[in-house]
């Protein structure tokens, strides 16, 4: 009887702990507060970290309950581990330890974020263990992608705003997320997973026109947020797919139907930069990465080639544990260099590169320890795909390289943007 009982508590404790997180990472984008000064961040910190506590009660309790500890053997745990050391040790060493443990005041990454985040990915990956649960997940996820895209088009149209974006110089939607490049890396890292989805054999008609219309929705929205990171990150993502299935594709389009597809997309995208203020848009914010701007008087890449050239002189001094998590702002003022002010004025959140911010801020060991868990992530699945290269289109194929695509395009941007609290989750939770 005890057994029993025992069984019935671990399930049902299970079942709210995979409710808990679900409803965490449909909130944490989009929950704002339009009466305070932070908006955005500080709700979502806030919101990460009673979630986070809840959810390690709950855990201990069923551990406490069924007499044991409950975890799966992974090297990713080991490997966490060691990234997790420097990340203390890092804060431990820092000059300012307050913003180390606690965060940036408009970004709060400190010690204590990382550790929600690597408890997040613990328990995600413990009680998320079928293809069922996951594309459940997946589906209940896209309902926020489906709202925050409509209010994006709004915004774009008819001006709705949440709060005005203090640097926006053009069009540029935020939607929820309060930064267009946030949105932005929200968008990348959902969008290939429900282009993956829309292939899925168990859906009917009606769920395949939903995530038609949420694909082309979501699509239209990254390109409002004139996010260049973005839309090199999703270019990628999609390159990944299309390469991983060239065969199928190959196989059922033949040639004559690909070669016509590939012309109809560039006379459309010809088409649209040349005949509409909204391709004008896009082929400007192209153009001004590269070549002077009127407005501004410079241009975007040098504006961030200056910000890494300081980032790694941050670095030199710094080499070992870096200067604390989250501590880039107020460490980076002391390297400005005389022509920074023409770009960004006298502010730096964070280094727009997350390999430079990761070592200007916690040291080398992290970088390291973080760059060792990425290639043995991407080693994993490769060998997955190698192994089941000859398995064409079952769910769990789709469901896989989705969810692959997305982070693969995530750390693609994260070398153009930062990470951020509303969106660092849901990476280590994928």
């Amino acid at each position: 009887m005890i057994d029993i009982q025992c069984q019935l508590l671990k399930k049902y404790n299970s079942k709210i702990i995979k409710q808990i997180i679900i409803g965490l990472i449909i909130f944490l984008p989009i929950i704002f507060n339009p009466f305070g000064f932070d908006v955005f961040a500080l709700p979502r910190v806030t919101l990460l970290y009673i979630v986070t506590v809840f959810l390690i009660i709950i855990f201990l309790f069923s551990c406490i309950k069924n007499q044991t500890f409950i975890y799966k053997k992974s090297l990713f745990y080991l490997l966490i581990g060691i990234f997790l050391f420097f990340i203390i040790l890092s804060a431990i060493f820092s000059p300012d330890k307050h913003t180390a443990f606690w965060g940036y005041h408009l970004t709060y990454e400190g010690l204590f974020s990382w550790l929600c985040y690597f408890i997040l990915f613990f328990l995600a990956n413990l009680y998320f263990n079928s293809e069922k649960e996951i594309k459940k997940m997946f589906l209940i996820l896209s309902i926020p992608l489906f709202f925050v895209s409509i209010f994006a088009i709004m915004e774009y149209f008819f001006g709705w705003q949440i709060m005005e974006w203090q640097q926006n110089k053009g069009n540029r939607v935020i939607s929820f997320l309060g930064n267009p490049s946030f949105f932005g890396v929200y968008l990348v890292l959902l969008l290939p997973i429900y282009i993956n989805f829309f292939c899925l054999k168990e859906l009917n008609w009606k769920w395949k026109s939903y995530l038609a219309v949420l694909n082309l929705m979501a699509i239209f929205s990254l390109l409002t947020t004139f996010s260049r990171g973005a839309w090199l990150g999703f270019g990628v993502a999609i390159i990944f797919l299309i390469l991983i299935n060239i065969k199928n594709i190959w196989h059922r389009l033949k040639w004559k139907k690909i070669l016509i597809i590939f012309i109809i997309l560039i006379i459309s995208g010809w088409l649209l930069i040349n005949n509409t203020v909204f391709g004008q848009q896009i082929a400007d914010r192209i153009k001004f990465s590269f070549i002077q701007n009127p407005a501004t008087k410079v241009d975007t890449t040098s504006g961030r080639i200056l910000l890494w050239k300081q980032t790694i002189n941050l670095i030199k001094d710094n080499l070992w544990v870096g200067v604390g998590p989250d501590n880039f702002t107020t460490n980076i003022t002391k390297y400005f260099l005389p022509e920074w002010h023409l770009y960004f004025g006298l502010q730096a959140e964070k280094a727009h590169n997350e390999f430079l911010n990761l070592w200007a801020t916690m040291g080398i060991g992290a970088v390291l320890s973080y760059l060792i868990i990425l290639i043995y992530f991407f080693f994993k699945n490769i060998f997955y795909f190698y192994k089941n290269s000859q398995i064409i289109y079952t769910d769990s194929r789709l469901l896989i390289q989705g969810i692959f695509a997305g982070i693969i395009g995530y750390l693609i941007t994260m070398q153009f943007h930062y990470s951020s609290i509303d969106l660092a989750p849901l990476f280590w939770i994928f």
